[in-house]
Formats: structure tokens, sequence, C-alpha cells
């Protein structure tokens, strides 16, 4: 849900330029090749999957009022089910 929502059904400038569905920022992490903007950019999809899997507990658990400005982006994740 939170990558068709971030990349408008894979159509957004950062998932096919930085090959980021899920629309991270930057940070360290072994799959992340570089930088886009604020943006992390990837090599491939997968790993752009790989990444997320590896932070998907901390950055969902701390989302709302922290990641998101939008201050209903979790109930528009949740209708997206």
């Amino acid at each position: 849900a939170q990558a068709r929502l971030e990349s408008n059904l894979g159509k957004s400038v950062v998932g096919k330029n930085a090959k980021n569905l899920f629309g991270i920022t930057h940070h360290k992490c072994q799959y992340v090749s570089g930088k886009y903007g604020v943006y992390a950019k990837y090599n491939t999809y997968e790993d752009n999957i790989k990444c997320y899997v590896h932070i998907q507990d901390f950055y969902l658990n701390n989302i709302h009022g922290h990641y998101a400005s939008d201050l209903t982006y979790t109930s528009k994740l949740k209708q997206l089910r």
C-alpha cells in the first residue's frame, strides 16, 4: 500500500529515476546506492524492497507525526490495503 501511494503506482519521478517506490529518504543502508535529492537511490527495485524490509518495523512504527507530514497518511495506507 505504501509503495502504491508513494510512487503513484510506479509513475513518480523518484519511483522511476531512483528506483525508490516507498519514498524512503536517504540513509545509510547496505542497499542504498546513492542520493536522489533527499531520497535514497537504488540500483534495482529489488534493492529498494530489501531495504524497505530491513527498516520497515522502525519506519512504520514511527511514521505518524515523524516521517509523514500528511496527518491522514496512516489512514490513506489503511484504505489501500
